[in-house]
């Protein structure tokens, strides 16, 4: 966001050790969140479960 680099493995070349996203993680998540249940208010359809993540997958991603 606005670095007028391409990604983080141009921010490693360029020196860069940390990169800190603050909120956007957060954000993101709470964005799926309400498009949801705006989905389920509104149409009162459930197609946002078709991008959701399997149990597997969510298993694999917080695995110590």
């Amino acid at each position: 966001m606005g670095t007028g680099v391409d990604g983080l493995d141009d921010e490693c070349a360029l020196g860069v050790r940390r990169v800190s996203t603050g909120s956007l993680l957060a954000s993101a998540a709470y964005a799926a969140l309400v498009a949801g249940a705006r989905e389920l208010l509104a149409p009162g359809t459930s197609e946002y479960a078709r991008t959701s993540l399997a149990r597997a997958g969510r298993a694999a991603a917080f695995r110590a």
